[in-house]
């Protein structure tokens, strides 16, 4: 089983995001484009899970703030 760090963790799942909102900004379907959004939000959700020790960390809530951006969320 491999380990990977957070850092790697969130690259990828920044990849993810990133790529899945691009593909749903091409899809003609809008019923795709939705699953495709959904998709990566659920890449997002799922990095929410990822456990850090420091909760309140600079770096964790910066990470959070560009997948927030990425999303369309609110701050």
């Amino acid at each position: 089983m491999n380990t990977y760090t957070y850092e790697q963790i969130t690259e990828a799942t920044k990849q993810i995001v990133a790529d899945e909102l691009a593909r749903a900004e091409r899809e003609a379907d809008e019923a795709t484009a939705r699953h495709l959004r959904g998709y990566a939000a659920g890449a997002w959700l799922l990095w929410q899970t990822v456990t850090r020790n420091e909760v309140s960390d600079t770096v964790r809530r910066a990470d959070s703030k560009a997948f927030r951006k990425l999303l369309g969320l609110p701050d």
